[in-house]
């Protein structure tokens, strides 16, 4: 059971080394790409849920500041009373 050794020469060392490298680059460049497309895709989603939100309060603001200051006020005061 004697195994046989086969010596690579420098040059193929250096030369698998370098194909590595290439494989990992290539590999990170993979990586980034995904995490740049997932990263779009959650902004996206989150623009979606923005303009309908920021419209909702749009709304809200229009209608009569005395009952919204109102509703302020009456929160101040009960969250007072609690304490």
């Amino acid at each position: 059971m004697s195994s046989t050794f086969i010596p690579l020469w420098p040059e193929k060392i250096f030369d698998i080394i370098k194909v590595r490298v290439e494989l990992d680059k290539i590999e990170v460049e993979k990586i980034i790409q995904r995490i740049i497309e997932i990263k779009s895709c959650f902004y996206e989603k989150v623009n979606k849920v923005n303009k309908p939100l920021a419209r909702l309060t749009k709304k809200k603001m229009r209608e009569d500041p005395n009952k919204q200051n109102q509703k302020l006020e009456k929160d101040i005061k009960t969250n007072c009373t609690k304490m």
